[in-house]
């Protein structure tokens, strides 16, 4: 399935290469950031979207430092450095450089320095863990600078000099990081959209079997449409979204320490696709096992359900509403408590349906469509 307003990932990456390091600005380049024939494309991508937010996030307390200092460096730090996974990723993505995420005892990725400094830093990602030190010289504008030193057994170098210049010249070097940075928003929820939009096509079937339905839709691709903004977007008058809230949370340090960035967001979508069809038809989390136990009674008696549900799953504190909720939506659908199938089946006839991450195909480009 094609959306008018997918962009797909060359669409996005040459949209990416317009941006410019403004002048100014000094960056770092890891051992592998060149080689990116061997990158998990999509991570790279995704990982270029969010280093532009990162940065630009950093700007206020970058302009507050720029003001007491006649002239001054500054210097990019990186976010990410691609390594070797040391996890099982799956045998395709396991075979290419994946992201792990770097810190620095700074704080921020955005340094400002009048004098030679030792920075260090910690990377952690897909089961890797390394930390080093690069040590920064400052050189006058009319210096050349010497480049960096780098051991090849490092991700990052060991020293760099960087040339300095006014704050009038890197004050406006971070409007255009801010800029930059902005737009990397706005491209990386259409970056997500493709995603988003299969996702909620795949969770429409996946809850139909859930409420009785045997596979077909439970809602027109006008609704389908609907939900897929609303997810994107947000609803009329609010100003976040799930998927706006996945990508800020994508910016903590800590976001990809188990999985890679590709397998932990696409499994994150498809978990809020899933619940917003569930919200659609007005059917709770739980209303699978509702309907199990309301079979098993043979009863559509309310509260005794509830009794019954209580009494095995006392944590999820079930109401009389969810239990009337989950039958109604079975109800809606023309089905009077039907036998559900069984998971390994679900999985076998309608594995992409139902787990967006059941093969490595869900993250080329056009799969599925």
């Amino acid at each position: 399935m094609t959306r008018t307003n997918q962009h797909s990932r060359a669409e996005v990456r040459q949209q990416l290469t317009q941006h410019r390091t403004p002048t100014g600005v000094h960056t770092i380049t890891t051992v592998d950031e060149t080689d990116t024939m061997r990158h998990d494309m999509w991570n790279d991508t995704f990982t270029t979207l969010l280093h532009r937010i990162i940065v630009s996030e950093n700007i206020n307390d970058t302009l507050t430092e720029l003001t007491a200092q006649p002239w001054v460096s500054l210097i990019e730090l990186p976010s990410w450095i691609w390594v070797i996974p040391r996890t099982n990723l799956g045998q395709n993505r396991s075979q290419r450089l994946q992201p792990a995420r770097v810190t620095w005892n700074t704080g921020r990725h955005l340094h400002t320095l009048t004098h030679k400094e030792t920075l260090t830093w910690e990377a952690h990602g897909v089961g890797h863990h390394s930390h080093g030190e690069t040590t920064i010289q400052p050189v006058d504008s009319s210096t050349s600078p010497t480049g960096a030193s780098q051991d090849n057994n490092q991700p990052l170098p060991h020293h760099v000099a960087v040339t300095k210049t006014t704050p009038t010249t890197l004050k406006n070097a971070l409007n255009t990081l801010q800029t930059s940075g902005d737009h990397a928003r706005w491209l990386a929820l259409e970056y997500l959209s493709g995603s988003v939009h299969e996702a909620v096509d795949r969770a429409r079937y996946a809850v139909s079997y859930q409420v009785g339905l045997n596979g077909a839709p439970l809602f027109d691709d006008h609704t389908l449409e609907r939900v897929t903004t609303e997810l994107l977007y947000g609803q009329d008058g609010r100003t976040t979204s799930a998927i706006i809230r996945l990508i800020n949370r994508s910016l903590h340090p800590d976001a990809f320490t188990k999985s890679d960035p590709a397998h932990t967001i696409k499994r994150a979508i498809y978990r809020d696709a899933t619940d917003a069809t569930r919200r659609t038809i007005a059917e709770p989390a739980v209303g699978t096992k509702i309907r199990a136990i309301a079979q098993e009674l043979d009863t559509t008696n309310i509260d005794h359900i509830v009794a019954t549900y209580r009494e095995r799953h006392p944590q999820d504190r079930v109401s009389a509403l969810r239990v009337q909720h989950a039958l109604q939506a079975q109800r809606e659908a023309g089905v009077e408590f039907a036998a559900e199938p069984s998971l390994e089946t679900l999985v076998e006839t309608y594995r992409f349906k139902i787990d967006p991450t059941a093969d490595d195909s869900w993250e080329n480009e056009g799969g599925h469509q």
